[in-house]
Formats: C-alpha cells, structure tokens, sequence
C-alpha cells in the first residue's frame, strides 16, 4: 500500500515539474535552478492536498507576504512572483 501511494506521490510529482517548468517558460523565467522548480512543485501539491509544504510554502499558499519574505532563503526572495503565479495558474487537468 505504501508503495503504491508513493508510485501515485512520483508520477504526480512528474506532471507538477512539467507544470512548473512550463509555466515558468511562459512568464519569461528561462534560467531558473532545480531549487526553485522544486519550490514550485511544493506549492502546488501543498495547495491540492498532495503534500504538505513546508512554512515558506504554506506561507505562499496562504497568501501571506511578511511570513514568505520573513521564511524565503536568498534565492526564493527573488522568485515571489513566480510562486504567487505557479500557485493561482499552475493545476493538473485531473
């Protein structure tokens, strides 16, 4: 059972990368690290119920900027925008 929901966990976290990296490319995000796509892909799945994120992420999907910029590291400050628009305009189509 465990290894079917963590199978189910991947295969989801594989379309959320596709996801991300798209919609980054849309908005004109070329070069963007592994960090920040898995930073994306978190926020989607915390925001579904896939998983949960952690305080950054929550602060995001919760829409709540002084805790995100309070929790961001050095390379996520830089990348607000793009974490407010993965989690408004990034969805699988289930």
């Amino acid at each position: 059972m465990l290894t079917d929901i963590k199978s189910i966990k991947m295969t989801y976290r594989q379309d959320y990368d596709y996801i991300a990296r798209d919609l980054a490319k849309r908005y004109a995000y070329n070069d963007i690290s592994e960090h920040i796509v898995n930073v994306m892909v978190s926020v989607m799945m915390h925001r579904d119920g896939v998983q949960i994120g952690g305080g950054f992420v929550e602060a995001i999907c919760n829409n709540n900027l002084d805790e995100a910029c309070s929790r961001a590291d050095d390379e996520c400050i830089k990348y607000l925008r793009l974490f407010s628009l993965v989690k408004r305009f990034g969805h699988l189509n289930i």
